[in-house]
């Protein structure tokens, strides 16, 4: 089974290369206010993916997955990111596009629209989903930081550690990987180097005096991963992740963690009604980002 799991994180490796992203805000350098408020946009257009995801119990992949196509769109549209409505239906369309992918059940673009406000028309959506589609040559299941997290976990032998100390080492990598989402600075990194640097991160916090484990671990996961280590950028993006996961900056950010640790090609079973809550009981879910 760990032959296999190793196997699979240098499949999605191969995959990754062929989902590079750059930093969307990096020809607004220029403009400084313009990109803190751009970046200050896009923490909220995550933040309502978030949203939704947790209020119709979709998983936290699709909404990796809906963030990672939205950042890819806007590097090869950079004209886009000036209007505000367009960055909202772009958002919106790379949720409900990666909704269809990645669940077992669907929202319709009627669902959608209702939940705009009546700023977008379902053939709206459908046109736009069609436009980043075609921008990204039907590349629409990029590896994400949790696809390579669930990965590399997959790897570890549960015989060596006990299950509580296995299970908070999942929990707090989980919530910085899902943390780095917000921050547009991990936008042109690597997954799988995020998901390496919160799990190194996440070892170190749960048994800092375990040294060999530690050790053992991510250098086994580096060498199957071709990621060095001991790199400088690579240590920038463990400080990142530690800095976003202090208290005072994971309690901005709503967010709830499923630990329910998911192995290579499993999915989850749907809701046993297989049916969704009326999108006007939760107002959070309305496209409101408050511009």
């Amino acid at each position: 089974m760990i032959q296999d799991s190793a196997a699979f994180v240098r499949i999605l490796g191969c995959k990754e290369a062929g989902y590079r992203s750059t930093d969307h805000l990096r020809y607004f350098a220029h403009d400084s206010s313009f990109k803190t408020e751009t970046d200050r946009k896009r923490s909220n257009i995550v933040n309502w993916c978030h949203n939704v995801s947790r209020y119709f119990d979709f998983d936290d992949e699709t909404v990796a997955m809906a963030v990672t196509n939205f950042d890819r769109f806007l590097s090869l549209r950079s004209e886009v990111i000036r209007n505000n409505k367009n960055l909202q239906l772009i958002a919106m369309t790379c949720l409900y596009t990666a909704i269809k992918i990645n669940e077992n059940r669907v929202l319709s673009p009627n669902k959608f629209a209702a939940m705009s406000q009546g700023r977008f028309k379902e053939e709206d959506i459908t046109k736009m989903e069609y436009e980043i589609a075609t921008a990204l040559e039907w590349r629409l299941t990029p590896p994400t930081p949790l696809s390579f997290l669930h990965a590399y976990i997959s790897t570890i032998s549960t015989d060596v550690l006990p299950d509580v100390k296995f299970d908070s080492i999942f929990t707090f990598a989980k919530l910085q990987v899902k943390l780095s989402l917000r921050h547009s600075y991990f936008v042109s990194v690597n997954a799988s180097c995020i998901a390496l640097a919160a799990l190194a991160n996440s070892i170190e916090k749960a048994d800092p005096g375990h040294i060999d484990f530690y050790e053992a671990t991510i250098q086994r996961i580096s060498r199957i991963s071709e990621i060095d280590i001991t790199a400088g950028n690579f240590i920038d993006i463990r400080n990142a992740l530690r800095l976003l996961s202090l208290p005072s900056q994971a309690t901005n950010m709503d967010i709830q963690i499923d630990h329910t640790t998911m192995r290579p090609g499993q999915k989850r079973e749907p809701n046993a009604n297989n049916t969704f809550p009326s999108v006007s009981k939760s107002p959070q879910t309305t496209m409101t980002f408050n511009y």
